[in-house]
């Protein structure tokens, strides 16, 4: 460390793994059942799970942050998706999700609120569907389709508050410490479009493909929640 420039010797470097930082662990399952209804209705159902331990969180205390590799993050989703084939080139399908994801936050928080670590995550969204049309003339193939959202839960921050105890992370709408992701944002839904037409023979085909994400340029709230600002 004594050396600079063209003084140096020869430099080496060591990098161990401390004792209890281990590689994060993922278990995931899935099982789902098909079923042909009357009316050539296909319906399948999708119940899912994914366990995640040995993450990384922080804790802090006064000037010193502590990290560990106890977090845990827990996804379960059930979906049942539809499809309906007709004449003349249409099909209609669906899918519905209904899921929850909870785990450890990664940000540093203080010892007094670190019993709000486990909540729901960020990006947890219990309520998702979807509804799309493929319908084919003359050789195009134009796709509209719904897509709906869930808000995403969200927490209201402490930092620019004042007359609050030490170590408050988080604060309800009146300002007082609550929980992590207690709020949520308004859900959502989108209009989107797909127009293409597949070109070539048997050995080569090429598919110009026009699309428009969030044909209405906005996303329309279809229900507004009360709650502090993001």
């Amino acid at each position: 460390a004594m050396y600079t420039g063209t003084d140096v010797v020869s430099n080496s470097a060591i990098q161990t793994r401390a004792p209890f930082d281990r590689s994060p662990m993922v278990n995931s399952w899935q099982f789902g059942y098909e079923q042909r209804l009357p009316a050539d209705i296909k319906l399948g159902v999708t119940y899912a799970g994914n366990r995640q331990h040995r993450r990384t969180t922080a804790t802090s205390l006064t000037n010193n942050t502590f990290t560990n590799n106890d977090a845990r993050t827990n996804y379960k989703g059930l979906e049942i998706n539809a499809r309906r084939s007709f004449a003349r080139g249409l099909e209609i399908s669906g899918n519905y999700t209904r899921s929850k994801t909870m785990g450890d936050t990664t940000s540093t928080l203080p010892t007094t609120q670190r019993q709000y670590r486990y909540a729901l995550m960020d990006w947890d969204e219990p309520h998702t569907g979807s509804l799309l049309v493929l319908y084919q003339v003359r050789g195009f193939k134009i796709t509209p389709g719904f897509q709906f959202n869930s808000g995403r839960p969200y927490s209201i921050s402490a930092n620019n508050l004042t007359g609050l105890p030490a170590g408050v992370a988080f604060v309800d709408n009146d300002g007082q410490p609550a929980g992590r992701n207690i709020y949520r944002i308004a859900d959502r839904w989108t209009w989107n479009l797909t127009v293409s037409k597949p070109l070539g023979g048997e050995h080569f085909k090429v598919s110009p493909t026009f699309q428009i994400l969030n044909l209405t340029n906005r996303v329309l709230p279809l229900l507004e929640k009360r709650g502090g600002s993001i």
